[in-house]
């Protein structure tokens, strides 16, 4: 994953903490299976602020989660980044009483 991301986006990243599988499952009228998408999701922090578009990537760039809700996202997306930035406060939590 990490690999990936790098050459996605030229991020470099510590290491990955898995928040959610999430399945995107896309049906037609008559309730046919067009889609099915298994997402995982994992949160990390990036060890630089460089961020470029790969090939596989069209856009990127840093968001803050105050500036998500002008973004049109899947509400599970929405439910992720929630989830992801609780883990991340517990983490810190858990490393500064350490």
């Amino acid at each position: 994953m990490r690999r990936e991301l790098r050459e996605e986006t030229a991020v470099t990243c510590g290491p990955l903490k898995l928040v959610d599988v999430v399945d995107l499952i896309d049906r037609d009228a008559e309730g046919r299976l067009v889609q099915h998408y298994t997402l995982i999701d994992y949160t990390a922090d990036a060890l630089h602020d460089m961020v470029v578009a790969g090939s596989d990537a069209a856009d990127v760039a840093w968001w803050s989660p105050a500036d998500l809700a002008q973004l049109t996202l899947w509400e599970a997306t929405r439910e992720v980044i929630r989830s992801a930035e609780v883990l991340r406060r517990s983490s810190r939590l858990s490393s500064s009483k350490n």
